[in-house]
């Protein structure tokens, strides 16, 4: 019974030293068509709902720093994201964020489904891995 056990610890052990990680920086880049003067005049029209001051964004940047610069990772930053394989093990969030796009609306929304008249595209957020 023993050995069995040993066996199986080696062979645990064995699995457990083959996990290898690879970690890369990951820039979160926001792409658009548009120029800075347009982004200004869409989101002045939109309501911003945080600011006590105002009811509308005063202007893309304002706009940005509430909605797009999220989660602790803000627009053209870096930030580091790793995976995990071998053995057991398989969790791939470097994969994932290489994966992850997300559309902007002309609503001030990442959803297209609310209702908001006529909708355009203001760009899409990615993150450039390196």
């Amino acid at each position: 019974m023993n050995k069995y056990l040993f066996i199986i610890f080696i062979i645990l052990l064995f699995f457990s030293s083959c996990v290898r990680t690879e970690c890369r920086d990951c820039t979160k880049l926001f792409e658009t068509i548009l120029s800075t003067n347009e982004l200004d005049s869409i989101v002045q029209n939109l309501n911003n709902i945080t600011s006590i001051d105002s009811t509308n964004y005063n202007d893309w940047e304002e706009f940005v720093s509430l909605n797009l610069s999220n989660s602790g990772h803000e627009l053209n930053t870096s930030l580091e994201f790793c995976s995990k394989y071998g053995g057991m093990v398989s969790v791939d969030p470097l994969g994932d964020k290489e994966e992850e796009t997300e559309v902007w609306y002309s609503n001030g929304s990442n959803d297209l489904t609310l209702p908001n008249g006529e909708i355009i595209e203001l760009g899409t957020i990615y993150y450039n891995c390196q």
